[in-house]
């Protein structure tokens, strides 16, 4: 006897529903405007630099960048995109590249890598390879990390990619798409070499990557270390790395000498959640590369703070699906929004998020929602996407018919 009024129902329903579907607006943003508005871009990492350095070190150095290795922050800049021979600083990219083939399963430390008269023909720094002379991948990584040997960057180079010229290719190809805007490699090693440049900014870039590998913190961490054992030609390698030594958390990088070069080195250091490297180019000498990259290393230590907002993955909202097959949709952090801050200031940072009100389905995950950026006093100083957590299918008519019914039940 009831059920007549209830198919009355659902016939009112299925009337309003259709409507619904076929004229629902798309979704649109909020009144403050789109996420990536260009009127509120993030701050560049120079204009971040400005805007958190409050002092100006008297750096005898000709140029010099302190970064934040989490999250890419400069911090301190003093000429950062002055060109420079990177001298063996170039053996960071060359370690990074190794030891991703490594990570990746391309080749393995046991390796048996055959030296070319090419390798043997290099000078400065070196193990003094003879060509023929068999050693394994990872006795020439030690050689590259820690004995600086140009002689072995030049191996390591041909045995990944079949030539030292095919090799700085892929290093160039590698700066590019890290961002590096002002690099050219010529050679595997750094030794002097015409349009063998780059910058402190560029190689902080690089010094970013190279760090995330861990065989690459392994390898360059490393005081000293033995190769060719159980050879009659055991070698015993010592780092020209003086942090290593000297300051607490130090986990390398890499030193590096040239005629043209001056005295260089990157200098990274981390403790517990905080990682930063320093980038000096063209020291007049070698004290004082160490004592400026100390000093900016313990600026950066004693003055900034990690504000972390969100990690990649997090949940940090939902959005309304118009048409889906399900109602809502989860808003995720697409990467970490992480900054370093003056410790006085990371109670003012603001978190703020926008949202679409609303999307029309289909939703493919990973969809831009929004995005969320971190504020310091009326400044941007970084934004991410949010984007969908899930595929959200078109819903079809009886299934929106179905989704109105089951919604106006649960109201009663």
């Amino acid at each position: 006897m009831r059920a007549r009024p209830r198919f009355g129902v659902m016939v009112v329903l299925l009337v309003l529903t259709l409507p619904c579907w076929l004229c629902w607006p798309p979704g649109v943003l909020r009144a403050d405007g789109p996420p990536g508005d260009e009127d509120s871009q993030a701050a560049t990492s120079e204009e971040l630099a400005e805007a958190t350095t409050r002092v100006d070190f008297p750096l005898k150095s000709e140029a010099a960048v302190l970064m934040d290795a989490v999250t890419g922050q400069v911090l301190y800049a003093k000429e950062p995109h002055k060109k420079w021979p990177p001298a063996s600083l170039t053996k960071i990219l060359t370690l990074a590249l190794a030891c991703e083939a490594l990570e990746q399963g391309k080749v393995k430390p046991e390796d048996i890598v055959v030296a070319s008269e090419n390798a043997w023909e290099m000078g400065g720094s070196e193990i003094w390879l003879e060509p023929g002379e068999e050693m394994p991948l990872s006795d020439l990584l030690l050689a590259v990390a820690v004995g600086s040997a140009n002689d072995a960057a030049v191996a390591v180079a041909e045995y990944l990619a079949g030539s030292e010229a095919k090799f700085v290719e892929w290093m160039n190809e590698k700066a590019r798409a890290l961002g590096c805007q002002n690099t050219h490699f010529a050679n595997s090693h750094g030794l002097d070499e015409e349009g063998h440049l780059t910058t402190a900014y560029d190689l902080a870039l690089i010094s970013r990557y190279a760090l995330r590998f861990p065989e690459v913190v392994r390898l360059s961490s490393l005081r000293e270390a033995w190769i060719r054992q159980n050879t009659d030609k055991k070698s015993w390698l010592v780092s020209r790395n003086r942090l290593l030594v000297t300051y607490p958390g130090a986990t390398g990088l890499k030193t590096g000498h040239t005629s043209k070069a001056g005295y260089c080195l990157v200098g990274s250091a981390r403790k517990d959640d905080r990682e930063f490297l320093a980038v000096i180019l063209g020291a007049p000498d070698p004290a004082t590369r160490f004592r400026e990259a100390t000093q900016l290393l313990n600026y950066a230590f004693a003055t900034f703070t990690p504000v972390v907002a969100a990690r990649q993955g997090e949940e940090v909202g939902k959005v309304k699906v118009t048409r889906g097959r399900e109602r809502w949709v989860p808003a995720l952090a697409g990467a970490d929004l992480a900054l370093s801050v003056e410790k006085d200031k990371a109670d003012r940072v603001e978190r703020v998020v926008q949202l679409q009100p609303r999307v029309n389905a289909p939703v493919k995950a990973g969809d831009e929602l929004g995005s969320m950026a971190l504020h310091l006093e009326g400044q941007e100083l970084a934004r991410i996407p949010l984007v969908a957590a899930r595929d959200v299918q078109k819903s079809t008519l009886l299934g929106l018919m179905g989704q109105t019914i089951a919604r106006f039940f649960s109201l009663r």
